[in-house]
């Protein structure tokens, strides 16, 4: 059996260290990763539920990926890179650390990777944040494709788009092959307490209002944070490059709907929902045409944010 390696950048952080889970899962996958160990990473998301066996396949780099070099990489034939700053209030109050990031950061990993004599695929985590407020476009629930133009509306989105770009550029120029992937909100088990479920449900837990910008109408798209590492994997494996693939459900959501739902799976909280000043330049809807995704991988039975939030944040 022969083994192949694996880099995954910010394989600490809440998705990155559910696609390294399941990396792990198969025998063949020896994984690198690559993590700055900033506030949002945590360790034990994959030393508290991965095998013995599976973390002797397993080797930490804790470095920022700026400092990456070509050593970090050696003999990968794959790197999946997580690593971002995602906060998109965290981006409002100070852009900086996301232009670090997202982009000399990546501007870094790119340059290592484009010179690599084993790398097979490059694959950028990005976001559906790219493509800005769907209910700026014309047309009643229109979906944003692949091909749309992109307008990103805070530090954060901006940034990504201009990841995504730098990547087609390296593509094209060095002939560095790559996927992108644009996936829309996550949910799952040990999400950073910032994130909005985690949040809403630490205030219910504290005796406090759910707090909403605006009237808390936005809309968003939401995914199990495992069935994105499977869609992820899929295209890795794949024989796919140079494209761009959106990864969706089409279970859509205003936020107002996902607090009342905790709310109503803990009716003994005293909780209410309270609307609070709206975020500046608030995308109100996010809406992925993800049929190029299932066309080619096939659909994966998503797992149901209800059901999720039933299970980890009901009574």
């Amino acid at each position: 059996m022969s083994e192949r390696t694996i880099v995954v950048t910010g394989g600490f952080g809440f998705i990155g260290s559910r696609f390294v889970l399941k990396l792990l899962s198969n025998k063949e996958n020896k994984v690198i990763i690559i993590d700055k160990m900033s506030y949002a990473a945590d360790a034990e998301r994959v030393y508290g539920e991965a095998t013995k066996e599976e973390l002797l396949r397993l080797t930490v780099i804790e470095k920022d990926i700026q400092n990456v070099t070509s050593k970090d990489i050696a003999n990968a034939e794959y790197v999946v890179n997580f690593a971002a700053e995602t906060h998109v209030a965290n981006s409002i109050a100070n852009g900086r650390p996301f232009i670090e990031s997202n982009i000399l950061g990546l501007f870094n990993l790119l340059e290592v990777s484009r010179r690599s004599q084993t790398l097979k695929k490059f694959v950028q985590i990005s976001t559906d944040e790219v493509y800005g407020d769907m209910a700026d476009r014309s047309g009643v629930g229109v979906e944003a494709k692949e091909t749309d133009i992109l307008h990103p509306s805070s530090y954060y989105s901006a940034t990504k788009a201009a990841g995504d770009l730098m990547v087609q550029a390296v593509g094209r120029t060095y002939g560095l092959p790559y996927i992108i992937t644009r996936c829309c909100n996550n949910f799952g088990l040990n999400q950073h307490q910032e994130k909005m479920l985690p949040l809403f449900f630490e205030q219910m837990c504290r005796g406090e209002d759910i707090t909403l910008h605006g009237d808390g109408t936005p809309s968003r798209e939401w995914i199990h944070a495992d069935d994105h590492a499977l869609y992820i994997s899929a295209l890795m494996y794949s024989e796919m490059t140079n494209e761009i693939f959106n990864i969706g459900t089409g279970y859509r959501y205003t936020n107002a709907t996902v607090a009342k739902m905790m709310l109503d799976l803990n009716p003994s909280s005293r909780s209410k929902i309270t609307y609070i000043k709206d975020r500046p330049g608030q995308d109100m809807a996010y809406r992925l045409d993800s049929s190029k995704v299932h066309e080619y991988v096939g659909e994966i039975c998503p797992i149901p944010l209800e059901s999720f939030l039933e299970e980890e944040y009901g009574e």
